[in-house]
């Protein structure tokens, strides 16, 4: 039994009286996976506290997810729990893409077509939060995943 798990095993350098921080992160997760669980599966996700000093929020490398840690420092307000979920998605896609393709070539691909496989993501991510914020008409089918460009 790991007693310090409310504060992911350290608690010298955090604090989660209540336990909610991972929670935030698992049910970002969660609200991913009922959707698209080829997304989620076999994806590991870890805070970092060194993305603060990058433009990014997370990134994808192999079959991980790195996000910025102020998402698993502290219990996450409504606005800052949707950011959550919109990073962990475009991370998804990214690992998507690289287990579809291939990670060399994903970069290859994505470098000569002028950042193409990106943009796919950055839109792809976009139709799925209107699906799920019922900003589509009703009707829509959920957006698919196979649609991504190929060279």
């Amino acid at each position: 039994m790991n007693t310090y798990g409310y504060v992911s095993g350290n608690p010298l350098f955090s604090s989660d009286p209540f336990g909610l921080t991972e929670a935030d992160v698992f049910f970002a997760r969660y609200a991913i996976s009922r959707m698209y669980p080829e997304l989620t599966n076999n994806v590991d996700v870890y805070p970092s506290p060194l993305l603060q000093y990058t433009p990014w929020d997370g990134y994808a490398l192999g079959e991980s997810i790195t996000i910025e840690s102020k998402y698993a420092e502290k219990c996450l307000n409504e606005q800052e729990k949707e950011d959550l979920k919109n990073v962990l998605l475009h991370e998804y896609l990214h690992v998507y893409l690289n287990r579809q393709i291939g990670a060399i070539n994903y970069l290859y691909q994505d470098t000569i077509s002028s950042g193409q496989l990106h943009d796919w993501v950055r839109e792809k991510s976009a139709k799925i939060r209107g699906y799920w914020n019922r900003t589509v008409p009703i009707g829509t089918p959920k957006p698919v995943l196979t649609d991504f460009p190929k060279r």
